[in-house]
């Protein structure tokens, strides 16, 4: 079973797309976010970056990944309406004393905020599961032209993220098999109750991180050969009419703005 953000193969439209547009589609969901502040637009821009998850032939990866992500979203949502104080008060979560008030614009703005976070989350996502580490490496160092030794630390650093996924999972079923209760309703036994996971997690991270430099070593990483690469990506027709097609959202929203 694939983790989460780790690349999927498939045979799809968004996997066949030049690394290059795949990164500034990111961006681009990105700014349109930024750019957009009403719920119903980021609705429509979640939409598509959902339909894009269909088109990559990952429609159910892309579903876990909204249930998590929305999840965190209604967490950012209950705090930005409890700490939004400015606007027309809808009603007080303790009545009884008029205390925390919600107000129209605190839960108008709690909604934008958290659909803006699953867009970039999402999209983020979608792009980790599409593309390849040695792709988005040449993209980085070949076409923007960004030092080989800040491409692999981002690059790894990226691909590092499902590993320790999987790897808090393992441990989380192989402590539970050992009777530990990671579920309760005491918030101090609940972060109690993580520290048998926090601590093989680092000790594990150790070790690969360990591992990896002695692979890089003996690779003679850092010797100054100039490097190749296995599969050299061109620009096709695709990419262009993908990247048309972008700007003129951008520029329509830029518009309506």
């Amino acid at each position: 079973m694939s983790s989460v953000a780790s690349y999927i193969t498939r045979n799809s439209l968004v996997h066949n797309l030049h690394p290059l547009t795949k990164i500034i589609g990111s961006l681009w969901f990105l700014t349109l976010s930024i750019m957009v502040s009403t719920p119903i637009h980021l609705m429509i821009i979640l939409a598509m970056v959902i339909f894009c998850g269909f088109i990559a032939r990952i429609s159910i990866e892309v579903l876990k990944s909204l249930k998590a992500i929305t999840v965190f979203a209604i967490i950012i949502f209950l705090i930005q309406i409890v700490f939004y104080k400015w606007g027309t008060v809808v009603f007080y979560m303790i009545p009884v004393v008029n205390w925390l008030p919600v107000t129209m614009e605190g839960i108008y703005f709690g909604i934008s905020i958290g659909l803006r976070m699953m867009i970039i989350l999402l999209s983020f996502i979608i792009f980790l599961s599409t593309t390849q580490t040695r792709d988005m490496m040449m993209v980085l160092v070949e076409k923007l032209k960004v030092p080989y030794d800040y491409a692999f630390m981002f690059v790894t650093s990226l691909r590092f993220i499902p590993t320790f996924m999987s790897e808090v999972k393992a441990i989380q079923e192989a402590q539970k098999a050992r009777g530990y209760r990671l579920e309760g309703a005491n918030p101090l036994k609940k972060i109690k109750a993580y520290v048998p996971i926090a601590l093989p997690l680092v000790l594990i991270s150790l070790a690969k991180g360990e591992r990896l430099a002695l692979a890089m070593e003996t690779r003679a990483y850092g010797s100054g050969v100039p490097r190749t690469y296995l599969k050299e990506w061109k620009i096709e027709i695709k990419d262009i009419a993908a990247m048309v097609l972008m700007l003129s959202i951008l520029v329509l929203a830029v518009y309506m703005r």
